[in-house]
């Protein structure tokens, strides 16, 4: 992260970070933001997703959170490509948000309970693609999961090995 951090500030760039699975990284790992860095704050935007955050992916709602002069670019851009984000949807992640910091490391805390139940999933799922011969990497965070699959070419009709 130091070297994107280093290339945006030597080359004046703008970095946009996409951080929904902020809140799904598994222990011991930790989340850190860009935008901690020093002089990342002023040219970072920062995307946030409440559909990624609470499991609610139709829910097609978003934010950013950057410095006044990036966000105000995207009010302009926003305002003339989107029609409307239902209330409700908007409001219900508000509340859910309110509800859910105070209670961040805590047990009773939703994103905790998330990665309970997701960090052993993840686990059994490499453990078995790896008994089948596919080289399986276990992840440090989020749903998804990276296998080599390049040993299992004579099961598929059609399979292309980056």
């Amino acid at each position: 992260m130091m070297i994107i951090a280093d290339a945006c500030c030597r080359h004046n760039l703008v970095c946009v970070s996409d951080e929904v699975y902020e809140w799904l990284v598994f222990p011991p790992k930790q989340h850190h933001k860009i935008a901690s860095l020093p002089g990342m704050w002023s040219r970072t935007l920062t995307i946030g997703s409440a559909g990624k955050t609470f499991s609610v992916t139709g829910w097609k709602l978003g934010w950013t959170v950057g410095p006044a002069n990036l966000i105000h670019g995207m009010q302009l851009h926003q305002q003339n490509t989107v029609y409307t984000c239902p209330t409700p949807i908007q409001e219900a992640t508000a509340r859910s948000l309110e509800i859910e910091l105070p209670l961040l490391s805590t047990p009773e805390s939703y994103f905790e309970e998330m990665r309970r139940t997701i960090e052993p999933k993840g686990r059994k799922m490499v453990e078995r693609l790896n008994k089948i011969g596919m080289s399986a990497v276990r992840p440090t965070g989020g749903y998804f999961l990276f296998a080599d699959v390049s040993k299992m070419r004579e099961y598929f009709t059609v399979l292309t090995v980056i």
